[in-house]
């Protein structure tokens, strides 16, 4: 029985040029969402730590997850994942009650603090088996694959599809936030509570698909809770 052979899906420069002397159609596959590029721009406004404010990737930051106080950055529903291995975190309508010690003045604080720390901007992809770590916040305009690490004493924010391991608060400090694009990340920790992805997750597939659904973690009545984003 004859077969034919209609199209390949090849990275290899040899392959493509192979098939294409045959008559066979090569598939390309492209990332459709490209990360914006920066300019090195910075303003009058410094941090009180004394380092310069790139405002353009502050305000496109702002842009995607939202600004303000703690009632306006969360949004009133919950994405169900695990945290640890015996415990899990509810799927319930968001309500507007706060912990007795998680006050959002206590919140209001630490967010403050966090915009004092210094932040360290990455515009790469961290592959399997890179490790990335700060004293201070960390932003990163690309992926996070599987088996790479980011550990900040303050907050991470992931531009792309955040698959990897992410310690945020490193210094103990349950009130740090993990941000992500995409936030499938196979074990998050904020502070000394951490939690797992569970395994029905398919991180490839993930990766390949368009869509991009903004959530924030955050550590609510002592686990860690998934939000999404509230659109502006």
């Amino acid at each position: 029985m004859d077969s034919e052979l209609e199209f390949i899906s090849t990275v290899s420069e040899e392959t493509r040029i192979a098939a294409e002397s045959l008559g066979i159609k090569v598939s390309e596959l492209e990332n459709k969402v490209e990360a914006p590029e920066f300019k090195e721009e910075t303003s009058d406004k410094e941090e009180e730590n004394g380092a310069p404010v790139n405002l353009e990737l502050e305000n496109a930051l702002d842009k995607i997850f939202g600004e303000g106080d703690f009632e306006e950055r969360f949004p009133e529903e919950e994405v169900s994942e695990e945290v640890r291995s015996e415990e899990k975190i509810s799927t319930d309508e968001f309500a507007d009650e706060v912990e007795d010690d998680e006050t959002i003045a206590e919140i209001k604080k630490h967010m403050k603090e966090a915009e004092k720390l210094p932040t360290l901007y990455v515009q790469r992809t961290l592959r399997s088996g890179q490790s990335l770590k700060s004293d201070g916040n960390i932003v990163i305009i690309g992926d996070v694959n599987p088996g790479a690490e980011i550990i900040a004493k303050g907050d991470i924010t992931v531009w792309g599809v955040l698959g990897g391991i992410a310690h945020a608060g490193s210094d103990g400090n349950n009130y740090s936030r993990i941000r992500a694009l995409k936030l499938h990340a196979i074990q998050l920790r904020i502070g000394d509570i951490f939690a797992r992805r569970p395994d029905t997750v398919n991180i490839p597939y993930v990766q390949k698909t368009d869509l991009f659904t903004p959530e924030e973690a955050r550590v609510s009545r002592k686990h860690i809770v998934i939000y999404k984003v509230r659109e502006a």
